[in-house]
């Protein structure tokens, strides 16, 4: 009788041990990527609507590159660094330096693609990671980028960027951080 009541236990621990494997996940296991991309960050903000337009129409001088629309690599993981000029640089630079419409500048997309990839780096810096001098690594143009750091006339500390782009600094964006980078409001293109 002992020996039945055995083998049936182990009959039973096999059975339950058997009937608990399974190849599918459990639905506790299932996630949805939810943070914050790049790309997110700039058609969240109307007041950075004409650099997001600039992105979204860039495309790479050399038609053989493989980097793809620049929108879609800013919505993939990556690690990078946006100087984000917001509407009035955008149109001050337009005015001032290229004399031209926005129009006419969305028409161009090497234009664009230029623009945009001056303003990205494919690093993480944080503005207390930006050293006066010159960044150790290059934009997405291969373009050294210079920084300063400095303070305003009231004692503030401020960063500028390539000697006429400072960044904005607020309680509420600095040093935005998103899923894959960070973002830095600046005023000037």
């Amino acid at each position: 009788m002992n020996k039945i009541k055995y083998m049936s236990g182990i009959v039973l621990l096999l059975a339950l041990t058997l009937a608990s494997c399974s190849d599918k996940p459990s639905a506790d296991n299932y996630s949805t990527f939810t943070a914050k991309m790049m790309s997110d960050y700039l058609k969240e903000y109307p007041e950075y609507s004409y650099f997001t337009e600039i992105v979204n129409h860039a495309v790479p001088a050399d038609e053989s590159s493989t980097s793809g629309k620049l929108m879609d690599q800013l919505s993939a993981y990556g690690h990078y660094t946006l100087f984000l000029p917001d509407n009035n640089a955008v149109q001050k630079y337009l005015t001032e330096e290229r004399q031209m419409t926005f129009e006419e500048l969305l028409s161009n997309g090497a234009l664009c693609d230029t623009i945009a990839r001056t303003h990205l780096l494919p690093e993480i810096y944080l503005t207390s990671d930006m050293p006066t001098g010159v960044l150790p690594t290059q934009n997405m143009m291969q373009r050294n980028i210079e920084v300063l750091q400095s303070n305003d006339e009231e004692g503030h500390g401020i960063v500028i960027v390539n000697k006429n782009a400072k960044i904005f600094f607020s309680q509420t964006h600095q040093n935005d951080t998103v899923a894959n980078g960070v973002v830095h409001r600046v005023d000037a293109v």
